[in-house]
């Protein structure tokens, strides 16, 4: 090449076959390489990457590596993770990967050999008025938070033409090896408007796995507030404060009913069904909680509180049935609402 430059024209980001990180330039007109040439370049790149990590070092470019000591660029964080002792919370914020936004909630136990993840999805979807569907607030445009230490997300916000809902994380993790956990999810919806918002609703699906294994859990409701879902080792509780709301409602039922009434381009409201007290065994139930709020003044906020807690659950574990059978202890598992605020829609939803 010898001496001869060219102004790039192009800056593309991708992954190769093996997964790393990509980084190639396009000029204007094809340029020839001889035995011993060299490429460099000079000057910035700023832009915004699509991609979980990225780290600054050696790339691999169309024609050699080069290190990137000098690269700078502004990475938009579509993903995130919260850790406090041995427990780990994960996000996906972004709209081209699936309606979920918490993606994973990995707590250490001593007598496991790698850490549980509990949670399989849990995503946040809106309807206004005069709307013909609920959206996934992924849709809406997103600016990322700011992480306080390693356990806590706050501002996160989702941002319309005429309203924001902002959500802050807190993660409480016990020590390395104590199964104990929560996370808390505050959400609050504002209007930015100049006119009152009316009939504002506001949904939160969440799909548990305790134990990282659905098959075994029991779900149970006994109260409008409060969803427990366990198995003989864990429970995990979910509880939702939502003071201003004009009315809450639920629905639990099996995987994939509700996200897919939720996705399905038309109108879903929750009754409160199955009616409470009720109890399932050895299903994968899933939980829609509906806020309603009738209205939002202007420049006024609407506040939600989700809380999941993680503890070992309470029942003891199956035995073998005895000669003459007796009736079998159902364990139960807890989900409480507290808050949480929730781009395209699943073309389907699965679980491997």
């Amino acid at each position: 090449m010898g001496n001869e430059s060219q102004a790039i024209s192009g800056i593309f980001l991708d992954s190769n076959e093996n997964g790393l990180d990509q980084l190639g330039f396009r000029t204007s007109s094809p340029l020839d390489y001889q035995a011993g040439d060299t490429i460099s370049f000079s000057g910035s790149i700023l832009t915004d990457v699509n991609i979980d990590q990225l780290d600054l070092g050696n790339f691999l470019t169309n024609t050699s590596n080069f290190l990137t000591d000098s690269l700078e660029l502004n990475i938009n964080p579509l993903s995130a993770n919260l850790t406090d002792g041995g427990s780990s919370l994960g996000f996906n914020f972004d709209p081209l990967a699936s309606d979920s936004i918490v993606v994973n909630w990995e707590v250490d136990d001593s007598s496991r050999d790698t850490p549980v993840d509990h949670l399989f999805e849990r995503s946040f979807f809106y309807r206004l008025n005069n709307d013909t569907e609920e959206t996934s607030i992924k849709t809406l445009d997103l600016t990322p938070g700011s992480p306080l230490g390693e356990r806590i997300l706050e501002d996160v916000v989702w941002q319309a033409d005429d309203f924001s809902i902002e959500m802050t994380w807190t993660l409480d993790g016990e020590e390395i090896g104590n199964p104990r956990s929560q996370f808390v999810e505050s959400i609050s919806i504002i209007n930015d408007s100049n006119t009152t918002l009316t009939d504002f609703n506001f949904f939160i699906y969440t799909d548990l796995d305790v134990g990282s294994d659905f098959t075994d859990d029991s779900t149970e409701v006994t109260i409008l507030e409060e969803f427990v879902q366990s198995d003989d080792v864990y429970q995990v509780t979910v509880v939702q404060s939502a003071l201003e709301a004009n009315d809450t409602l639920y629905r639990v039922d099996e995987f994939p009913s509700v996200i897919d009434d939720l996705t399905n381009n038309s109108i879903t409201d929750f009754n409160n069904t199955p009616t409470a007290p009720f109890q399932r065994n050895n299903s994968d139930e899933t939980l829609g909680w509906q806020f309603v709020f009738d209205s939002i003044g202007v420049g006024e906020s609407r506040q939600i509180t989700f809380t999941t807690q993680l503890a070992p659950s309470p029942m003891e574990p199956p035995v073998d049935p005895p000669s003459t059978p007796e009736p079998k202890t159902t364990m139960a598992l807890v989900l409480l609402g507290l808050s949480y605020v929730g781009l395209s829609k699943r073309t389907s939803n699965s679980k491997k």
